[in-house]
């Protein structure tokens, strides 16, 4: 199975009346299902607010140390014009799709 957690829902709504284009980071960890589950974050943002995301200090978590990586996730989770998904898919659910007689690869489940 999945699970999905998703940010503050109410400002989404608000967000996409004001009809302007958004940026999107998505990054993932985990190696399958042999190791444990997949986890993919999402955060998204109206483009208007791309050099105050720049002046956070938001760039690839691979480029980031633990503590910048925990002091943004704090930003992400009170910023109210940054909104943001966690999904996990769970080994057994990788495995169900990637064993079927018509399987699908890793990169088709994500």
């Amino acid at each position: 199975s999945t699970q999905s957690t998703w940010g503050p829902f109410n400002r989404i709504i608000e967000m996409s009346e004001a009809n302007e284009g958004y940026i999107m980071g998505i990054d993932e960890a985990g190696r399958g299902p042999v190791l444990g589950s997949m986890v993919y974050g999402c955060c998204y943002c109206p483009m208007s607010k791309q050099s105050s995301l720049k002046g956070m200090g938001f760039a690839d978590s691979k480029t980031l140390n633990e503590k910048q990586r925990d002091k943004l996730f704090e930003v992400i989770k009170t910023c109210e014009w940054l909104e943001w998904m966690v999904d996990i898919i769970t080994p057994q659910f990788l495995s169900s799709k990637m064993l079927k007689r018509c399987r699908s690869n890793l990169n088709a489940i994500s």
